[in-house]
C-alpha cells in the first residue's frame, strides 16, 4: 500500500526545503532507506563480528571502552585495514587525542597509510573542531577518535591544577556529540558527500560511589549517541612457550609474553541483542607460529561454523560445506587446521557471516556467545 498523495507531497516539500532528494533526502519512506538495513565494517575478529550481529554499523556511531591495553586501539585498527581492503578508495580520519598512532603497527592490519589522515588536537576544543572541518568535505568514509579521555578542554589547561573544574570535559563532548551527529546527518542528504561512520574511543576511571565500579570521562552523550558499546579488557598474556599467565606474573617463569587474550561484552546494541560476550587472542609479536597482528578466536569459530552449518559431520569426519574439503575425524585436531590454514578459517568465517546477514540467526541468541567461547569460562565473565 502506497502513502497518501498528501504525505508524498509533505516529503518533497520537506526536502526541497532541507535538502536531498526523494530518495536520499532528510525524510524518506523507511521500505526505501538504505541506511536502515545497517551494512557492516567487519573487525576481521570473528567471535566480536558475531557477537554484533556482523561488525561494526556503517553510518552510526560506535563506542569502544576499556582499561589500557585492552585492545581498543587496535580493533579500531583493524576496521580501517579491512574498510581500505573491501574499498581501496575508502578514507579514514583518526583524531590522535593520545599520540598513539604508529605507522609500524598499522600497516600490519592492512591500513593504507596514504588514505588515512592523523590529526593531533591540542585541546578538546581544537580536536572538535578538526572533526567538523573535516566533516565538511564529505569524503570520509570512517572517523576514529581516540581517545575521548585525552581531549582537555582549553580552560582546564589554562587554569591551574588546583582550581577546581566541575564537567567541562562532559559539557564539551554532550555538545560535541550534539554537532557531531547533526552534521553527520546532514551528509547523507548532500549529494554527492559520504555519510561517515564513527568510533569513539574510551578509557575508564574507578568511581568513588560505592555502587558504581567505574565511569567513562565525557559524559553522557557519547552512551546516547552510540547504536553499539563495546566494553573489552585484558584479561591474560600468553608466551612464546604457549603458556598463559596472569597480567602480574614473571616472565622468565614461563616465557616472554607474544600475545593477549583479551574479553569483550556488547553492553548496549541497537543493531543486534544486546549482552554478547565473546574472547579474542591478538598476538602483538612473532611467536608460537604465528605472525605479529594475527587475532585468534578458533573455539568460537568451530562453534559457530557447525551451528550454522558452514561445516558438518559427514562420515564421521569433519567437511568445510563451501569448498568440500574433508578435514579429520577429531576436533582438536580441526582446531590445529583452522589454527595453521587461513584458507580454512577465512571460508568458515566469511560463510558463517554471509548466513548472519541473511538472518539465518535463530541459533546465535542473546547471550549464547558467551556459553560457545571456552576461554571466556576460564578467563572470568565479562565486568
Amino acid at each position: 500500500m502506497g502513502l497518501p498523495p498528501e504525505v508524498a507531497k509533505a516529503i518533497k516539500a520537506v526536502n526541497k526545503k532541507f535538502g536531498g532528494s526523494d530518495d536520499s533526502g532528510v525524510a524518506v519512506v523507511a521500505s526505501g532507506d538504505l541506511h536502515a538495513n545497517v551494512p557492516r565494517f567487519r573487525t576481521g575478529i570473528f567471535s566480536l563480528d558475531m557477537a554484533t550481529g556482523g561488525g561494526i554499523p556503517k553510518y552510526r556511531f560506535t563506542r569502544i571502552v576499556g582499561p589500557y591495553s585492552a585492545g581498543k586501539s587496535a580493533i579500531a585498527t583493524r576496521v580501517v585495514g579491512n574498510m581500505h581492503a573491501e574499498d581501496p578508495e575508502s578514507l579514514c580520519l583518526w583524531i590522535d587525542a593520545e599520540g598513539s598512532w604508529t605507522n609500524e603497527w598499522s600497516a600490519v592490519f592492512g591500513v593504507d597509510l596514504d588514505r588515512v589522515v592523523v590529526a593531533r588536537p591540542e585541546t578538546g576544543e581544537s580536536g572538535i573542531d578538526m572533526v567538523k572541518a573535516f566533516l565538511q568535505t564529505g569524503v570520509f568514509d570512517l572517523v576514529v577518535v581516540d581517545s575521548i579521555a585525552a581531549l582537555v578542554p582549553q580552560r582546564e589547561i589554562d587554569t591551574s591544577a588546583e582550581d577546581a573544574n566541575m564537567a567541562i570535559q562532559a559539557r564539551m563532548m554532550n555538545r560535541a556529540m550534539r554537532e557531531w551527529v547533526g552534521m553527520s546527518n546532514s551528509l547523507r542528504s548532500r549529494d554527492g558527500a559520504k555519510q561517515p561512520t564513527f568510533i569513539l574511543i574510551n578509557q575508564v576511571r574507578e568511581s568513588m560511589d560505592q555502587y558504581v565500579m567505574e565511569v567513562t570521562p565525557g559524559g553522557k552523550g557519547q552512551d546516547f549517541a552510540s547504536s553499539l558499546d563495546i566494553r573489552v579488557e585484558r584479561k591474560k598474556l600468553i608466551t612464546d612457550k604457549g603458556k598463559m599467565k596472569g597480567l602480574d606474573a614473571h616472565a622468565e617463569a614461563v616465557g616472554n609474553p607474544v600475545a593477549a587474550l583479551s574479553q569483550f561484552l556488547v553492553k548496549k546494541s541497537k543493531v543486534s541483542p544486546s549482552g554478547r560476550a565473546g574472547t579474542f587472542t591478538l598476538y602483538f609479536d612473532e611467536g608460537n607460529g604465528r605472525k605479529k597482528g594475527t587475532v585468534e578466536c578458533v573455539d568460537a569459530l568451530f562453534e559457530y561454523s557447525m551451528r550454522l552449518g558452514a561445516m558438518s559431520k559427514v562420515g564421521g569426519s569433519y567437511v568445510v560445506t563451501s569448498t568440500g574439503e574433508v578435514l579429520t575425524t577429531k576436533k582438536d585436531e580441526v582446531l590445529q587446521i583452522i589454527t595453521q590454514k587461513s584458507d580454512v578459517a577465512n571460508a568458515l568465517a566469511d560463510d558463517v557471516l554471509r548466513k548472519l546477514e541473511h538472518g539465518e540467526e535463530e541459533a546465535v541468541a542473546a547471550g549464547e556467545a558467551e556459553q560457545t567461547d571456552p576461554l571466556l569460562a576460564q578467563s572470568g565473565q565479562a565486568s
